[in-house]
C-alpha cells in the first residue's frame, strides 16, 4: 500500500488481501485450525502456479483481472478444499472466480497500490466465496481451468495500456482523484498528451508544485516532475514503464 510497509505478495502486493480475507473469514465462522488453513495454502499456491506459468499475475500486463482475479481463484480453490470439496470442484471454483471478474482493469489512483485496489481486494474475497459455493452446489464450469486462464491472458493483452497500471485511464484520471493526488503531501507527477499538449487533468487539478524537469517519453506522452520526485524509465516490449520515487527535500537524480 501507499505507506510502503511490508507486504506478503499473494500472488501480488496489489491483491494480497484476498486470500487472508477469505481464510480469516472461514476460520472465524467454521473454526478451522491454523494447521488446516496452512495445509490449503498449498492448494492456493498450485492454482497460482498454473496462472503464473500459463498467463500472468501482473496488472501491468493483464489488468486487475490478472491480480485480484488470480488471488480470488486461488482463494476459491482453497476454500473448496477446506469445505470438503473434490479436486475437480476446486478447479471449477477457481475458473468461476476468474470468469466473474474477467476484463477488470488496473487503474491505481496516483500510481499507488491503494485505491481502488483495496476495495477490489474485498470484492475478490467475496467473489472467491461465491465461486466456492457455486462449485460446492454442483455447478460445473463449462471451460476447464487451463482454458479459462488462457482466456484471461488473451483478454488482458487486449486491454489498452491506459488501463494496465499506468494510471492514465479509469479511476486514476477522475477529477476528484486527480485533486486528491495533487494534495498529496510529498509531491505529484502530472502527465500531458499531444497533439495539443492538453493535460489529462483539467487545469484546477494540475500539479501545485513547480515543474523543474520535463521528460519526453514518446511522441505523445510527456512526464513532468516537481523537485520532490525521482523517476526511472524502462522500455519493455515497446511499452514504457515509469518508476517514480518520492523523496522529500532531495533533487531529482536522472
Amino acid at each position: 500500500n501507499a505507506s510502503m510497509g511490508l507486504i506478503v505478495a499473494a500472488p501480488t502486493a496489489g491483491s494480497s488481501g484476498v486470500i487472508p480475507g477469505v481464510f480469516c473469514s472461514l476460520q472465524e465462522n467454521f473454526g478451522f485450525t491454523d494447521e488446516e488453513i496452512c495445509k490449503v495454502l498449498f492448494n492456493a499456491a498450485a492454482v497460482g502456479y498454473l496462472i503464473t506459468r500459463n498467463a500472468t499475475t501482473a496488472g501491468a500486463e493483464g489488468g486487475c483481472q490478472a491480480e485480484v482475479g488470480a488471488a480470488s481463484a486461488m482463494a476459491a480453490s482453497a476454500a473448496v478444499e477446506l469445505l470438503g470439496g473434490t479436486p475437480a470442484q476446486c478447479l471449477d471454483a477457481a475458473s468461476f472466480a476468474i470468469v466473474n471478474i474477467l476484463g477488470l482493469v488496473c487503474d491505481p489512483i496516483g500510481g499507488l497500490v491503494e485505491n481502488p485496489c483495496q476495495n477490489r481486494n474485498a470484492m475478490g474475497a467475496s467473489n472467491a466465496l461465491i465461486s466456492a459455493e457455486l462449485s460446492m452446489a454442483g455447478i460445473r464450469s463449462i471451460t476447464p481451468i487451463d482454458e479459462t486462464i488462457g482466456v484471461m491472458y488473451a483478454v488482458g493483452r487486449s486491454i489498452p495500456s491506459e488501463l494496465r497500471e499506468t494510471s492514465l485511464g479509469g479511476m486514476a484520471v477522475a477529477k476528484s482523484a486527480c485533486e486528491a493526488i495533487t494534495d498529496f503531501r510529498s509531491g505529484t507527477a502530472c502527465f500531458s498528451t499531444d497533439p495539443e499538449n492538453r493535460s489529462l487533468y483539467d487545469d484546477p487539478y494540475r500539479c501545485r508544485y513547480p515543474v523543474i524537469h520535463s521528460y519526453e517519453i514518446s511522441e505523445h506522452l510527456e512526464l513532468r516532475l516537481d523537485q520532490s520526485v525521482g523517476v526511472a524509465f524502462s522500455l519493455v516490449n515497446n511499452v514504457y514503464f515509469v518508476c517514480i520515487c518520492v523523496e522529500e527535500h532531495k533533487e531529482i537524480v536522472s
